[in-house]
C-alpha cells in the first residue's frame, strides 16, 4: 500500500482493525511483527481455517535492500497448506529510493491511497451527522475546493463542525489556516517538505507552467533537467501532489501548490 501520511497511511491500521472487529470469524487479530525475523516467521505460520491473517509491515523506514528482500519473501516464504494470509506493507511514495525497487509484480498487487472525490465527499457527507450541512451540491463543492479531498485536511473540518461551526464559517476558518499552519502541516504530511530530490522539479511545475499538460508532454519537458524525471513523476503523482486538473492533464494539486508558493523550502 502506497501513499503519505496526509492520503492517510497512518489511518490503514486502524481501519484494518475496524474491519477485524466486525467480521472476527473471517479475520484473525491483526499481526504487526516488530522484528524482521518476527516478520519471517510470520509468513511461514499460522493454522488452518476459515480465518485469514493480515500481516502488516511498515517499510517507510527500511534501506532500500531491506524492503526489496522483505517483499521478495512475502512471495517466497508461504505459509502451511490450508492457511490463508496476506502482507499489507506501508510504503512512503516520497521515498524515491524505494519506488526504485519496485517491479511490475509489485505494482499490479499495490493500493494506491488516493484524495477524496466529489462522489466519495457525498458519500462521507452523508455518513456523518455533523456533515449534514454539506449535503447541498454548492457546500460540497466549495468543500472540494477549500480542501483538495486531503483526507487530513477533511477531518480537520470535521472538528470545527463538531465545535458546531456551520459551512460559511468553517470554511472560512479552514481556507485562512490553510494558507498558514495546515498548509504548512499539508506539506510535512506528503512527505515533499523532506523529499528534497523532488524540489526543483515541484518548483519548475508550480512555477513555470501555467496550464496543465499531458504526462508525455511533462517528461519531454522537464527531462534536460532531470534524467530521472520518469521516476520522479511517478512518486508526485504516487504522493498525489501531481494530479489530473479537469481532464486537460497533469499539474501540482492546488492546495498542495499555494501551501508550496508560501512555505516550500525553494
Amino acid at each position: 500500500m502506497i501513499g503519505s501520511s496526509a492520503a492517510g497511511l497512518d489511518d490503514v491500521l486502524k481501519a484494518l482493525e475496524g474491519q477485524q472487529e466486525r467480521v472476527p470469524g473471517r479475520i484473525a487479530p491483526l499481526i504487526t511483527p516488530a522484528s524482521p525475523s518476527a516478520y519471517r516467521k510470520e509468513l511461514q505460520t499460522g493454522k488452518p481455517g476459515p480465518q485469514h491473517r493480515i500481516i502488516i509491515s511498515d517499510m517507510r523506514e527500511f534501506s532500500p535492500n531491506s524492503l526489496r528482500n522483505s517483499l521478495d519473501q512475502a512471495l517466497t516464504l508461504q505459509p502451511p497448506e490450508g492457511v490463508s494470509r496476506c502482507v499489507v506493507a506501508l510504503l512512503d511514495p516520497a521515498r524515491i529510493e524505494h519506488l526504485a525497487q519496485l517491479t511490475a509484480t509489485d505494482e499490479e498487487n499495490t493500493v494506491y491511497l488516493q484524495l477524496a472525490t466529489a462522489d466519495g465527499l457525498r458519500s462521507w457527507t452523508s455518513g456523518q451527522d455533523q456533515m449534514a450541512p454539506y449535503s447541498d451540491p454548492a457546500q460540497r463543492s466549495a468543500l472540494l475546493t477549500i480542501t483538495g479531498g486531503w483526507p487530513g485536511i477533511l477531518d480537520h473540518l470535521l472538528e470545527l463542525a463538531v465545535k458546531g461551526k456551520g459551512p460559511r464559517k468553517a470554511l472560512g476558518q479552514l481556507a485562512e489556516e490553510i494558507k498558514g499552519a495546515e498548509g504548512l502541516r499539508l506539506l510535512k504530511s506528503t512527505g515533499l517538505d523532506d523529499a528534497v530530490e523532488l524540489h526543483a522539479v515541484v518548483a519548475q511545475l508550480v512555477d513555470e507552467f501555467d496550464a496543465p499538460l499531458p504526462l508525455n508532454d511533462l517528461t519531454e519537458l522537464l527531462h534536460p533537467d532531470h534524467p530521472n524525471i520518469e521516476l520522479l513523476l511517478t512518486a508526485l503523482q504516487q504522493m498525489n501532489a501531481l494530479v489530473n486538473v479537469d481532464s486537460q492533464g497533469l499539474a501540482v494539486e492546488p492546495v498542495l501548490a499555494d501551501a508550496w508558493r508560501r512555505h516550500g523550502p525553494l
